[in-house]
This record gives structure tokens, sequence and C-alpha cells, in this order.
């Protein structure tokens, strides 16, 4: 497991970290913050100073990073509920989503909601 590392750029270098991450596969899922530029392509007469690459933020557990791409996932499986994953470490992440590397501009560790305010009643 990674530690020290309060925030990553988009080059993949942490603040304090004390290892480099190039295709590290998190062995303990941490929740992020991603923030990212999307591509954008204008077929009408916009100048170039008119036309910005948006930025937008997604939140996940951090599968991977690498020097080419960072991997999250929204949905963590403890159980193994679809009983597909027999030989892979729990959670097994689900719903996947993969960044190059070069559109993310952030990626920052967050701590995840204390369980009690997760808690909720079916009536």
């Amino acid at each position: 497991m990674a530690t020290g590392i309060s925030a990553v750029a988009a080059n993949d270098l942490g603040v304090d970290n004390p290892r480099t991450s190039e295709d590290a596969q998190e062995k303990e899922k941490r929740l992020v913050k991603v923030t990212w530029r999307d591509i954008l392509q204008c077929s009408g007469w916009e100048k170039a100073d008119d036309v910005q690459a948006p930025q937008f933020i997604s939140i996940g557990w951090l599968i991977s990073r690498s020097g080419h791409e960072v991997k999250i996932a929204n949905t963590l499986d403890y159980n193994d509920a679809f009983d597909d994953a027999k030989d892979e470490p729990k959670p097994v992440p689900y719903g996947v989503t993969v960044f190059p590397a070069g559109c993310v501009d952030d990626i920052e560790f967050i701590e995840p909601p204390e369980p009690s305010i997760l808690k909720y009643s079916v009536e």
C-alpha cells in the first residue's frame, strides 16, 4: 500500500511519495477525487482562444495508476456477489472508469464517510 501520498499529479508524482507508482496496483482501495479534462472538438468557425477543454470531477475507489492511465471504480464487492471473481482479491471493483493519464489534472485522497451515516431503513 502506498503511504505518505496526499495528492498525485497527472505525471503520477505524489507529494512525499516514497516510491514510483508506474503500473502500481492499489492493494487497499482508497476513495479518491479525480479532477480531469475532457477532449473537445469543434467543427464550426470557433477561434482557438474561444475553445477550452472542460474540467470535471469524478469520485471513486482507486484501482490502479500508471504513467499511461488511472482507473477508479464506483462499486466494491466484498462478497463476490456474482461468484465470478474466485481468484481475484477482495473487494472486487466494478463500474470502472479509465482516464488517460494526460487528461488527469489531480488525484486527491479523501476519507469515506462514517459507516453510521450510510445506514438507512426501508419501510
